[in-house]
């Protein structure tokens, strides 16, 4: 519940009805407010010519059917036969079932259809023409027709016409999904057009059709950008070697699931190096334009070397036509020889870097420029900068439940930025020291922090309980006091920096209570009152100070019917409507009234209980009476 307001509806059902009001809260008010590598050219991809699966009868054109269109699924003098009749057209003939399997990926250049195609006599005084020639897409004919104003064939002569073209999608946008499915094919409508003379009728006839499907499919190109570190240190985990090996594709995505690294230094890869990451980040333009920050997608791992030097990495990583940076990380281990090199190659990507589908290129070595010298260090502590608690402004709580504050300070090391290996704070009242026992209500030990920036910056987080120690002018024990931070760094040697805020920040009162219920009045006659009878409201301090409340509420109503406001009364203790001495009467206006809630100093909750009676005067109205009772923390 809110620290501003509760509102409470409380209602009366007269002789009959018993009614329990339910009330909730609303928010609180005491709130201060390198240039990419070449991409080789591809070649186009053809798969087919494939024919059909089945072949049916379609009346997206209504028109004459066509007889036995099964016959249509293989070149074999045995036909699907529309008998038209003069000017009639035919329903179409849907073939469907190619049985492609392009590559996921690749990109759909055109779609050539061949229909066998002939009539059933001659052409004398005209013949069988096209009525409609259009593909199929998900088991839709589309709307694209491709029919050409030539007549069909003879039988002697039947021959496979050609539709569409190595770069016509007719009209359509394709993925491999679509050419692939059982669904993907073609359909044709005939018409019989011969004139008067020539005898009327003419059969359409197909023998079989066949699809043929032009595609480029994915090659994925892998480079390098920047240089390898100048040095790292003996021992030490999670490096980053430097550089990046980068990956693009010339069109669509491609899928990576492997990639093999070779170390060729003098260091003892497979003995001295080991937990070998790749993290990798699509660039926003290009890799040479991008930094490894520490906070990019792992794509795998691998244990060691093998003894060929070479780490065999698994996993997945989605790679399109923007560059996709991949970073080294590795651990060195303590028995590494002292000024012992490190050298970073992908020593053929066309075999060592597989893809769920398409090429990779080139054959040749890819090498991060520079080599890294592997040194047992001299050890400088960290120095901690700038600390700043909450942003440096007031903290202010959340009622009832916690808060999260943060510290932050700069962080630097001679040895760099890797030596840094963790980071712990202490959030407290001044008074208390940084020296202090955790305590929800005056000091918070966070044991674990997290940097960013390459370990340049450093942030600690502790959950403030909303009981924590107010300081600021409002509260009565420690006006004269405020909250600071301290921060301490440890480096891979367990060398240590610390320091603390320049100046504190106040914390600040929060008043903040939770009510809950039901009131429940019963049934109350006219003329009569509640008695003995006192309903319950729980008032919780929800805050970090000590609290009243002040009350008010409204009339009860029903249409024209009114009980009046001062009708209710109410105690901290239970008492007898009609002979009171310790109730209140509520108020239209708010009046303070002392419950002394304490400050909570633990989860465990400080309440009190206000008990209410109700009197209905004569004449008042049988039914559901409806008001609102208003609880308002403020300060004891």
């Amino acid at each position: 519940m809110n620290n501003g307001f509760i509102k409470i509806s409380t209602f009366l059902v007269i002789f009959s009805l018993i009614f329990v009001w339910i009330f909730s809260g609303w928010p609180q008010i005491w709130q201060d407010p390198p240039i990419p590598p070449e991409v080789l050219e591809v070649q186009a991809a053809t798969t087919g010519s494939n024919f059909p699966s089945t072949v049916v009868n379609d009346t997206g054109i209504v028109g004459t059917s066509w007889g036995n269109p099964g016959n249509a699924v293989s070149s074999n003098d045995t036909r699907a036969v529309s008998a038209l009749a003069k000017n009639a057209v035919s329903n179409y003939l849907k073939a469907t079932g190619f049985g492609f399997s392009i590559p996921d990926n690749a990109q759909i250049d055109g779609i050539t259809v061949e229909w066998e195609e002939s009539e059933g006599a001659t052409q004398a005084n005209g013949g069988i023409k096209d009525n409609a020639v259009r593909i199929v897409k998900g088991g839709v004919i589309g709307a694209t027709d491709k029919s050409n104003a030539n007549f069909w064939p003879a039988p002697a002569s039947e021959a496979f016409v050609s539709y569409g073209g190595a770069a016509d999608l007719w009209g359509e946008t394709w993925t491999a999904a679509d050419i692939n499915s059982a669904n993907f094919g073609a359909a044709i409508s005939a018409k019989d057009v011969k004139v008067s003379g020539g005898g009327a009728a003419e059969n359409a006839q197909i023998d079989s059709v066949k699809i043929t499907v032009t595609y480029t499919p994915v090659t994925m190109t892998v480079g390098t950008t920047g240089t390898q570190v100048s040095t790292l240190d003996i021992p030490s985990n999670n490096q980053y070697v430097g550089g990046a090996f980068t990956f693009v594709t010339d069109i669509s995505t491609a899928t990576t699931t492997q990639i093999i690294v070779t170390d060729t230094g003098s260091v003892n890869a497979n003995a001295n190096l080991s937990n070998i990451d790749l993290y990798y980040e699509t660039a926003a333009t290009v890799c040479s334009s991008e930094t490894y920050g520490g906070g990019e997608t792992l794509f795998g791992t691998a244990a060691s070397f093998n003894g060929s030097e070479k780490a065999t990495v698994s996993g997945s990583m989605s790679v399109g036509t923007t560059e996709v940076c991949v970073y080294v990380v590795l651990d060195i281990g303590s028995g590494t020889t002292n000024s012992s090199t490190l050298d970073i190659e992908i020593s053929d990507p066309s075999t060592e870097v597989t893809v769920a589908a398409g090429t990779v290129t080139p054959a040749t070595v890819i090498a991060v420029s520079g080599s890294t010298t592997l040194q047992v260090p001299t050890n400088d502590p960290p120095v901690v900068s700038n600390v700043v608690l909450d942003g440096g402004t007031a903290i202010t709580l959340t009622e009832n439940t916690t808060k999260s504050v943060s510290a932050t300070a700069d962080v630097s090391d001679i040895n760099g930025a890797d030596d840094i290996v963790s980071a712990t704070s202490t959030i407290y009242r001044s008074v208390i020291g940084a020296g202090c026992t955790a305590d929800d209500n005056n000091c918070y030990k966070v044991s674990s922090c997290t940097f960013s920036g390459a370990t340049s910056t450093v942030t600690c987080t502790a959950n403030v309980q909303f009981f924590a120690d107010p300081t600021d002018a409002s509260s009565t024990d420690y006006s004269a006091q405020n909250w600071l931070a301290e921060i301490t760094v440890t480096d891979s040697a367990s060398a240590t920096g610390a320091s603390s805020t320049l100046s504190g920040v106040e914390l600040n009162t929060l008043w903040a209570i939770n009510v809950t219920g039901p009131i429940n009045y019963g049934s109350v006659s006219p003329g009569s009152d509640t008695g003995g009878t006192t309903p319950t409201v729980t008032v919780k301090n929800t805050g970090n100070a000590a609290i009243d409340v002040d009350l008010y509420g409204t009339d009860m109503t029903l249409g024209g019917s009114t009980i009046g406001v001062t009708n209710q009364k109410y105690a901290t203790s239970t008492f007898t409507y009609s002979s009171c001495t310790v109730c209140t009467a509520l108020s239209s206006t708010p009046a303070a009234y002392e419950v002394d809630l304490l400050k909570p100093t633990s989860a465990t909750p400080v309440t009190d209980l206000i008990y209410w009676g109700l009197a209905v005067s004569e004449g008042t109205a049988q039914g559901v009476h409806n008001g609102t009772n208003t609880f308002t923390a403020v300060g004891d």
